[in-house]
């Protein structure tokens, strides 16, 4: 029995060197930083037409959250959307589009811009963007900027969000002369 053992065992590591020690088609030696890619990752590099696209649903999110429209929301969050923002906890896409229709403050002039694409997977995209805008809550009229990252996935021939985060800048530390 013991031999059995031995002879499984030095079978296994004998097999699992040699699948180590395979080379490329090239003839040379993969190491760990160097494996060739797979076909689905050569498709990884990303798709101006795609990241085009998601930069507009993106601007489309943008303007229509300013003027309490939730009908782009229905249209592009995922129904199982995890969604965190400043001041808000984690939601869901019906506390999303509450969100959107009952939200106190007036904004003016939202942009999105400096937009960023990571292709996670051919049909995954985490999507990168700084927003600014003002805000007027209570009277009171203020600039808001922030850090948001949407992560998209395609599904059944459709791209959603399926993730979102907003991060509101710190507030400056200079003092300004009024």
């Amino acid at each position: 029995m013991k031999t059995a053992i031995r002879a499984y065992c030095t079978l296994f590591l004998l097999s699992t060197s040699v699948a180590f020690s395979q080379t490329t088609p090239g003839n040379t030696a993969q190491s760990a930083g160097t494996a060739a890619a797979s076909p689905a990752m050569a498709a990884i590099n990303g798709d101006p037409a795609v990241e085009a696209n998601l930069q507009k649903m993106e601007t489309e999110l943008d303007q229509a959250a300013a003027a309490h429209d939730s009908a782009p929301f229905v249209n592009y969050l995922d129904d199982n959307i995890v969604a965190l923002g400043p001041g808000w906890k984690a939601a869901n896409k019906a506390d999303v589009l509450e969100g959107i229709k009952s939200a106190a403050c007036t904004v003016t002039n939202p942009t999105v811009s400096g937009f960023t694409y990571k292709w996670l997977a051919p049909d995954l995209v985490l999507v990168s963007y700084a927003e600014t805008q003002s805000m007027t809550c209570n009277g009171k009229t203020a600039q808001a900027a922030e850090h948001d990252n949407s992560l998209w996935q395609k599904k059944n021939g459709k791209w959603m969000a399926i993730f979102h985060q907003g991060t509101a800048d710190a507030p400056s530390t200079t003092n300004s002369s009024d």
